[in-house]
């Protein structure tokens, strides 16, 4: 399913370190000015940076293809863009990411979920939002931060899982708004409940992702 040429592709691109996978080459010497050091695990020991090396294994490759993680700024510009030190988080997009019509409304529709389908997400079982399996991390417009693998979780590898959907629900779907330096206009499915209650409720089940 994803072994393909982009596979072999972002197996090249992904494996070759911090300049590649952030095309600042523009930065150096100085890279990580205005970072906090918390970790060698990652991007200049900084957390809200992501992992320092980003994964080269299936199904990593596929979806991380072409992924640059800064949007072509050096660290501390793009911290200073993107993350609200009050609240010592990232912004959220506005209109739940939802890409805006020449209205300025959100382009958004109720969607059913059907039996089969399989769902993915870079985050936690209280997220409400989940993606069709597989698409590329530049067209979900997240933050490097969520592809950090978990403390509390390590079978989420780089902060993923993917999931069946074993009962049709019902989810708001729509394309998504460019944020955090990447382009968006992938789908996404904003739910009713969490994950965990979906999980509870038997209307998904958890799947290997290298399925």
């Amino acid at each position: 399913m994803y072994f393909s040429l982009s596979h072999l592709f972002g197996v090249l691109l992904l494996s070759s370190g911090i300049a590649a996978a952030n095309k600042t080459s523009h930065c150096d010497p100085t890279f990580c000015n205005g970072t906090e050091f918390m970790s060698k695990r990652f991007l200049c020991g900084d957390p809200r940076l992501g992992p320092k090396h980003l994964p080269a294994s299936s199904p990593f490759a596929s979806i991380l293809s072409g992924y640059h993680r800064l949007g072509g700024l050096c660290p501390d510009a793009f911290l200073k863009k993107w993350f609200n030190n009050s609240d010592y988080t990232y912004f959220s997009p506005p209109s739940d990411g939802f890409q805006l019509s020449t209205a300025h409304k959100p382009i958004a529709a109720d969607q059913v979920l059907q039996r089969g389908m399989l769902v993915d997400c870079f985050g936690t079982l209280y997220e409400t939002f989940l993606f069709p399996a597989g698409t590329p991390f530049s067209m979900r417009s997240l933050p490097p931060s969520s592809l950090n693998t978990p403390t509390y979780d390590d079978i989420a590898a780089f902060n993923y899982r993917v999931y069946r959907v074993e009962y049709p629900f019902v989810v708001t779907s729509g394309p998504i708004a460019a944020f955090f330096g990447q382009s968006g206009q992938g789908m996404v499915y904003k739910t009713r409940s969490t994950i965990d209650v979906l999980l509870q409720g038997g209307l998904l089940t958890r799947v290997d992702e290298r399925e």
